[in-house]
């Protein structure tokens, strides 16, 4: 713990440490586009066109401002139009003074002086004449840590490197808006906390893609004064704070948080204290920068490794977005002390880092809210469909049997005697006797039959493309096992079942299909139980319903055998 501290603390320090740069002063009759002293100047030699798009300078410092002095030279014989940009999002502002020109601001992220050309990053268009040489001053004021590129470039290749920073922009952004719409939606439909902190989470990363891709304050608030690096810190920690509590009740169950719930907790409480401090002191930001960005996703990773060793559910999940979403922020960071080499795609690291952890985050709500819908579809005794289930199905097969005109039947099945089981062996027993009705319909029934379980004792089942009278047979086969099965609670005792079937005509409703059924059922009940009747076996379904003596005549659509050994009666 000791060198913990240490190491925070050394690098901290080396954080917070002053730039090392003399601070310049303006000489007599001097124009440059800092108002003030500066933290460090840079001279740059001459810049000759064409230029192959590589960064003139790439700028390194700890604090601001930044002057940059250098010269263009225009070779041709005819004018040039070059595009002068500092590919850093993060500025709070550049100042250009070009030759004898006055001072042109262009706020951090801002078009103007760009020519008109939309872009994430300060700009100035400069035109050149025919063999002109321009001195050029730029005043680069920010905050944190500066990784700035300036580049000079022809206007029209400018437009395409800004078209595809853009286009990386918006497939960033539009993935994580699409993970805010999925969490929006299945915490209006499903409901619960976690949808809500996957909600949290996603919405911050996305305004933290919108700073850090520079499009939030170009086309959102161009014209106010923007200290986007102070922004970011404070994102990174409300982000890392949403991350905890996020990954604590997508991983851990209540009652049994233990030392990693309270790890998570610590974490989430450090990160919220490293937000507030960024929004209070920007000098300190750097250090709570740090844990943000560095030692508090570290600490995840490890706890989420040790979640997926003992093989929690969505662990791993987890532990590849937040592990391939930390590398590139660790290779952004190896950047920061000019470890690794420059790229212009590297300001796009933190942008991709935040999707990455997002798109995963996504996929874990996206395979929780389909077990939600599941489990909401699931009868939990017998694991069947339930009635919620069967009503949506029955829906979706009547649609297709009129596309199609296949033959579409269903059944309605009920337990006989039920009560009288419970009354007599238990509740117990009698949930035991319905998980055994339910592996015995699953057994006999074919492939692409659907047993459910709609009541207490009732079930339904769904066959599509079965006639009615290959529908008695099935569901008279099912009633044949299960006198022969031997119920283990009720040891000699044997259940029998009765059920009603009806195939479905044209132009029939589902309710209508039901109460057909429904009536064969009633007459299976009132004939004497323990048989199956046809619905089309009956008389005309304009009668309300089948009378005693009518249901006294009705058989079985198949052959039954025998007696049981042993009724159970009420």
């Amino acid at each position: 713990m000791l060198g913990a501290v240490l190491f925070v603390a050394i690098v901290a320090a080396t954080f917070l440490a002053p730039a090392g740069g003399a601070v310049a002063t303006v000489a007599a009759g001097e124009k440059w586009a800092c108002d003030g002293p500066v933290a460090r100047r840079h001279v740059l030699g001459d810049v000759v066109l064409p230029l192959d798009g590589a960064p003139i300078a790439v700028l390194h410092a700890r604090s601001g401002p930044v002057l940059i002095d250098t010269t263009v030279t225009n070779p041709f014989p005819e004018s040039q139009r070059v595009v002068v940009a500092v590919w850093f999002p993060y500025l709070a502002s550049v100042t250009l003074v070009a030759g004898d020109g006055a001072p042109r601001r262009a706020g951090s992220l801002h078009p103007a002086g760009s020519g008109g050309v939309l872009s994430p990053v300060p700009a100035f268009l400069v035109t050149l004449g025919g063999g002109e040489s321009r001195p050029l001053s730029l005043c680069l004021e920010h905050s944190g840590v500066l990784i700035a590129p300036v580049v000079v470039l022809p206007e029209k290749r400018f437009a395409t490197r800004v078209l595809r920073d853009l286009v990386l922009a918006g497939l960033c952004l539009g993935i994580v808006l699409a993970a805010v719409l999925h969490a929006f939606a299945s915490w209006v439909l499903i409901g619960g906390r976690l949808f809500a902190r996957i909600l949290a989470f996603a919405l911050v990363s996305g305004l933290a893609v919108l700073v850090a891709t520079g499009l939030g304050k170009t086309l959102l608030w161009p014209s106010i004064p923007f200290r986007a690096s102070d922004a970011f810190a404070v994102l990174q920690g409300l982000g890392l704070a949403a991350a905890g509590f996020l990954l604590k009740a997508v991983l851990l169950r209540p009652g049994g948080r233990g030392l990693v719930g309270r790890l998570l907790d610590a974490v989430s409480a450090a990160a919220l204290a490293s937000s507030l401090g960024a929004v209070l002191d920007g000098r300190i930001a750097l250090v709570f920068t740090l844990f943000s960005a560095v030692i508090g996703p570290v600490l995840v990773i490890g706890l989420l490794a040790s979640l997926a060793v003992r093989r929690t559910p969505y662990a791993r999940a987890a532990l590849v977005g937040w592990g391939s979403g930390q590398l590139a922020t660790l290779h952004m960071a190896l950047r920061l002390f000019d470890v690794t080499p420059y790229h212009p795609l590297n300001h796009h690291l933190v942008p991709v880092a935040i999707t990455l952890v997002v798109a995963a985050f996504a996929v874990i709500a996206a395979e929780i809210a389909a077990e939600s819908r599941s489990e909401s579809l699931r009868d939990p005794l017998t694991g069947l469909a339930n009635r919620r289930w069967f009503d949506e199905r029955l829906a979706e097969e009547i649609a297709k049997a009129e596309r199609t005109g296949a033959p579409l039947s269903i059944a309605l099945v009920d337990l006989d005697h039920f009560k009288a089981i419970n009354d007599r062996f238990g509740h117990a027993a009698g949930d035991e006797v319905l998980r055994q009705f339910a592996a015995v319909a699953r057994k006999r029934l074919r492939r692409g039959d659907w047993p459910c379980r709609t009541g207490g004792e009732e079930f339904a089942l769904l066959l599509p493309g079965t006639s009615e009278e290959e529908a008695c047979r099935i569901v008279d086969r099912l009633r044949q096992d299960v006198v022969l099965t031997a119920f283990a609670p009720l040891r000699t005792r044997a259940v029998t079942i009765s059920g009603g079937v009806a195939c479905w005509r044209r132009g029939e409703t589902a309710a209508e299909l039901l109460k057909r059924a429904d009536d064969a059922l009633y007459a299976a009940k009132q004939n004497g139980r323990n048989r199956i009747v046809s619905a089309e076996r009956m008389a005309s379904p304009a009668q309300s319903g089948p009378t005693k003596s009518a249901a006294s005549g009705l058989a079985s659509a198949c052959p039954l055998p025998g007696s049981p050994v042993e009724t159970i009666q009420p």
